[in-house]
């Protein structure tokens, strides 16, 4: 006699636990936090592709009452906020703040005030001098030979690398042997494709909220998917103890792969509130957020030979992956 399972779950609809809050306005994300005595920061961003920031005049925002973070008061450590679980082929190129922005929108210091209001006031009295470099807007003009390099070095985990043509790293992959076998095809088929980059849209823009605690440590509300991963980060960071790193789990609205790291806002975050000693909160506005992080845009060129029957004999691809300055 066959009995027949009876199933709770698997073969039967289900109800997402965080649908209805989602699609009412209930959930309560990271920008919706609110701690007592907590200060408001703002990023102001690098308005050139590739630029060196020649001076900052902060006296402005520091007469209107708001503290001011520079790149002369975080730590001077670089880091891959994607940290993966391969260290030794992850470059680090990233920093918390930068004098030497190589894309619109790259942080180069922040402000915390004790209104969102007052911190964009404070942003907005910062003069910069900047000295501009060449930019790059493909990766196929970035390749060219003789291009100038954006960065003049990056390191793959302690290892000082100087890229050549902008390339991070090559990946080659051969089987068999192509050329013989596209010459004896029919038919040879050349095309170049393009996707563009896309900004995931998830539901709410990357923000973050963090106390610091008497400790010395500190407590962090994050839009991030990876908690410990931003710890070790953290922690490699500023140097803080593993143990005095706490990251509170928050709703995400949606990820489609820009949570799976240290988001940026987070490091600037910890900074000025370890100088200011008070919890602070970062949110970015949509436009910032579309600036901060995107799906990489890549170049393909095929090229493939074929019989006249249409069976395919042979294929070569180059494939050029924008992942950015």
């Amino acid at each position: 006699m066959i009995t027949k399972t009876v199933h709770e779950v698997l073969g039967k609809d289900t109800v997402r636990s965080d649908g209805l809050a989602k699609v009412t306005g209930r959930e309560k994300f990271t920008s919706d936090l609110y701690l007592r005595n907590m200060l408001h920061v703002r990023v102001l961003k690098s308005s050139h592709a590739h630029a060196e920031v020649v001076k900052i005049d902060a006296s402005g925002a520091e007469e209107l009452g708001a503290t001011v973070l520079t790149v002369d008061e975080v730590p001077d450590v670089k880091f891959c906020p994607r940290l993966v679980s391969t260290p030794d082929s992850t470059f680090k190129d990233w920093s918390v703040l930068t004098d030497h922005p190589r894309y619109v929108g790259e942080a180069i210091a922040a402000v915390a005030a004790e209104t969102e209001g007052d911190a964009q006031k404070a942003l907005e009295a910062i003069k910069v001098e900047y000295k501009t470099h060449s930019a790059y807007f493909d990766p196929l003009t970035a390749y060219e030979p003789g291009s100038e390099p954006i960065h003049e070095q990056i390191l793959l985990e302690d290892t000082v690398v100087k890229p050549e043509r902008n390339v991070a790293c090559e990946v080659h992959i051969t089987e068999g042997d192509v050329d013989a076998a596209l010459e004896d095809c029919d038919v040879i088929l050349e095309r170049t494709y393009t996707t563009n980059r896309r900004y995931h849209t998830q539901l709410e823009t990357k923000s973050v909220v963090v106390r610091p605690e008497i400790d010395g440590g500190v407590t962090i509300w994050s839009t991030t998917q990876t908690l410990h991963n931003s710890r070790l980060l953290l922690h490699e960071i500023f140097g803080l103890p593993m143990g005095k790193i706490r990251i509170v789990k928050v709703p995400l609205g949606g990820s489609f792969g820009s949570s799976i790291q240290v988001n940026t806002v987070t490091p600037i975050a910890v900074a000025m509130a370890l100088k200011t000693k008070r919890p602070v909160k970062l949110t970015y506005t949509r436009e910032e957020d579309a600036h901060d992080h995107v799906s990489y845009g890549m170049v393909f060129k095929i090229k493939l030979g074929v019989k006249n029957d249409g069976k395919l004999v042979a294929g070569h691809l180059d494939a050029y992956l924008d992942i950015g300055a």
